[in-house]
């Protein structure tokens, strides 16, 4: 009979304890079976646990072995990134900034070589614009300043060349000869002209009769009209010398009719002295009267002076015996000597004087008196 069978009737029967012992019995024995199988597990389990333990710990330190390679290789790969990245943005800035501080010290030629095709190739290819448009605007500039240099240049020669003309001639030719209209040349030379000198009768007596106030203002008035005749005329001013008035004609400007400019000039000139007599004589209590000498020959004419001052005169000994006749000439006397008597002899009236003897002239002259002549126009 199974076991089973046997505990189960022993239990109906009400024997417990016999039915509980016979199940000991039978099972005991299983139960050391079981228990021993169950131990053998446990020690496989254990076993298998220390090994599956071991195994992880092995595994876990090639982990972190392969972690820690992967992340030393995953930094070297982000700071040779980052290096490149800096050195691509960073290397362009400084070439920008570099041309910048070029450009501002006045390098317009500089240029920035950027290869990246993003913002930074856009900025240096508008700073490589920018440079060349500088540069252009730069030339320009300088040609502009070269060209206004040279016109202020110009403009201040021929200021001074005009200021230091009308201390000779009228403005209108001053200012012609500057634009370039007529011929000008200082410079020192030989040349046929025409020299006339005035000076005042009786100045020396005068002066001591006025007040100087009033002769220093005659005299200016005196000066002041006659250099208005002498510019209407076309001659040129060679200088006051107190109250006499040098003027030769022919030069700077070429004039075939030097000695008949002379003369006209001259015969005004009077007229006006003449006119102005009743004026003066009230404003002044002295009217002034000129005797005028008139030559015509060679003379040296030119720029004649140091560097510190010069003038523009004529010298020679036509230049003298002008001032001589002018000397000798009696109050509103025109004298002449014979060769602007020859240019002249159509136009004027001559009366043959004795020659004379004049200071400074190793030689007696043949001089003429003239006058309008009464077949032509004064």
């Amino acid at each position: 009979m199974p076991t089973a069978t046997r505990s189960r009737s022993f239990y109906d029967a009400g024997l417990k304890q016999q039915a509980i012992r016979v199940h000991i019995d039978k099972e005991h024995t299983q139960s050391h079976v079981l228990e021993a199988q169950l131990n053998e597990l446990i020690t496989q389990s254990q076993a298998q646990f220390a090994s599956e333990t071991a195994s992880f710990a092995r595994n876990r330190r090639l982990l972190t072995g392969v972690v820690a390679v992967i992340s030393g290789v995953s930094l070297l790969a982000a700071l040779a990134l980052g290096a490149i990245l800096s050195w691509s943005l960073i290397r362009p800035v400084r070439q920008v900034d570099n041309a910048l501080a070029r450009i501002a010290g006045g390098d317009f030629s500089v240029r920035v070589v950027v290869r990246n095709r993003d913002e930074f190739g856009s900025l240096a290819t508008n700073l490589n614009l920018t440079a060349g448009r500088l540069a252009a605007a730069y030339r320009e500039l300088e040609n502009l300043n070269t060209n206004l240099q040279h016109s202020v240049e110009t403009k201040v020669a021929e200021l001074e060349r005009m200021s230091r003309l009308k201390r000779y001639l009228s403005p209108q030719l001053a200012a012609s000869i500057v634009e370039g209209d007529g011929d000008l040349d200082l410079g020192s030379r030989r040349k046929y002209l025409t020299t006339f000198f005035s000076d005042v009768r009786g100045f020396t007596t005068a002066s001591e009769r006025m007040e100087p106030d009033e002769l220093i203002a005659q005299l200016n008035d005196y000066l002041s009209e006659m250099t208005e005749i002498v510019f209407r005329h076309g001659g040129t001013l060679d200088k006051y010398v107190g109250d006499a008035l040098m003027v030769f004609f022919g030069d700077p400007i070429r004039q075939d009719d030097h000695a008949a400019r002379a003369v006209h000039m001259a015969f005004e000139m009077r007229d006006r002295m003449r006119s102005m007599q009743h004026e003066w004589t009230s404003r002044y209590h002295e009217a002034f009267q000129v005797g005028v000498g008139i030559t015509t020959g060679w003379v040296t004419v030119g720029d004649i002076g140091s560097e510190a001052r010069s003038d523009y005169t004529v010298l020679g000994n036509e230049v003298n015996l002008a001032s001589r006749l002018s000397d000798h000439a009696a109050a509103g006397q025109i004298l002449v000597t014979e060769p602007t008597l020859e240019a002249v002899g159509d136009v004027v009236d001559a009366t043959p004087l004795p020659k004379v003897e004049l200071k400074g002239l190793s030689r007696a002259v043949t001089i003429y008196e003239i006058n309008p002549s009464v077949s032509s126009p004064a």
